[in-house]
């Protein structure tokens, strides 16, 4: 029986040293994370610099091209190291058809990193502000997965500031409200509700962002996470999003984001949108049976949607596979302005 006793009380000490262990290593990477904040931080992408004086905030984004040519929103997603720097491969070669507006959502990049309670509904808002008050006419639209949610509700709600949608990897778009977003909890599926809202509620815990947001932004963390969604990712990049991730306040976005509160249902906008729309896949980054059905489902019962898919490619398609993007969102666009030449001249 000692024995016995003597047994269980090693493998309790080691677990309690195992523990000991574990929480010195993320204090030490949350505390060097608190020391080496902030870091310089330079925009990777072409163009001018502007500041939109917006109500939660001064949001920082970029124009470039001919003002007198079609403007054109790019949005990219928000996640752990998300900024306008997601959209560099793309932005300068559509500059020379439109003026392109590259803005850095509220909470990420250079915009102001406020402590206030970012949701789904404040980003929608965002969306709407900046094509009413900065871009001030109907624009093309380009976003990219759960921004891709935002644009959609914007321009079906609005369709007087959205002409065209072009969506890469709208993989939120077809989830409930209550399912988690992130990268951190992929398995969350729809029948696990209880569960999710336990992992929003821990999330939002002032110690576990201490500890969580240091852990998920060392150069490792962001090296292997680049590595499974963006083959051939270089040390520039893996240093701009270093430096983007130790800015003050750059964990406030990406942790709500964890915790689930930035997704919006929009399948219903979706449904009901007249804008022309396009929507890009990468082949790796359709994972999801539910969600290939759906999209492709869709694009054969309506006219205004088309569905492309891109092999070889995951997620961040545009990161990956530029001039591909880029080829088919020419493509379309001249298919669907020879369409609706067409259709003037059967009118006539």
């Amino acid at each position: 029986m000692r024995k016995i006793g003597q047994y269980f009380l090693k493998i309790a000490t080691s677990i309690g040293l195992s523990f000991a262990a574990t929480l010195l290593f993320a204090t030490i990477v949350a505390l060097r994370h608190k020391i080496t904040t902030p870091l310089p931080l330079k925009s990777s992408l072409p163009g001018d610099d502007h500041l939109y004086r917006w109500q939660y905030g001064h949001i920082f984004y970029k124009t470039s091209g001919d003002r007198n040519s079609p403007p054109l929103l790019l949005l990219h997603t928000p996640s752990i190291d998300g900024s306008a720097h997601e959209m560099r491969y793309i932005a300068e070669a559509l500059a020379h058809d439109y003026y392109v507006y590259a803005p850095d959502l509220p909470g990420f990049g250079f915009s102001d990193r406020l402590h206030i309670d970012y949701s789904a509904e404040m980003y929608i808002s965002f969306c709407r502000d900046f094509l009413a008050q900065v871009i001030g006419k109907p624009a093309f639209v380009l976003a990219s997965m759960l921004s891709c949610n935002y644009a959609v509700i914007v321009a079906q709600e609005n369709p007087d500031l959205c002409s065209h949608l072009i969506l890469i990897s709208p993989t939120e778009l077809y989830h409930a409200p209550y399912d988690n977003s992130s990268d951190l909890f992929p398995d969350l599926s729809s029948g696990n509700k209880r569960q999710a809202s336990l992992l929003t509620r821990i999330v939002q815990r002032p110690l576990v962002q201490f500890y969580l947001f240091p852990l998920l932004t060392t150069r490792t963390a962001l090296r292997f996470s680049l590595a499974r969604q963006r083959p051939g990712t270089d040390t520039a990049d893996i240093d701009y999003r270093y430096a983007t991730t130790h800015q003050f306040g750059a964990e406030l976005a990406p942790m709500a984001m964890l915790a689930g509160k930035l997704t919006v249902d929009a399948t219903q906008q979706f449904d009901a949108l007249k804008q022309p729309t396009l929507i890009i896949w990468g082949a790796r980054g359709l994972n999801n049976t539910r969600i290939h059905t759906h999209s492709i489902g869709r694009s054969d019962t309506t006219t205004y949607t088309e569905v492309v898919l891109i092999q070889d490619a995951g997620l961040y398609i545009h990161e990956e596979h530029p001039e591909m993007v880029l080829a088919n969102i020419r493509e379309w666009l001249e298919a669907e302005s020879t369409a609706k030449d067409t259709d003037s001249s059967n009118k006539l």
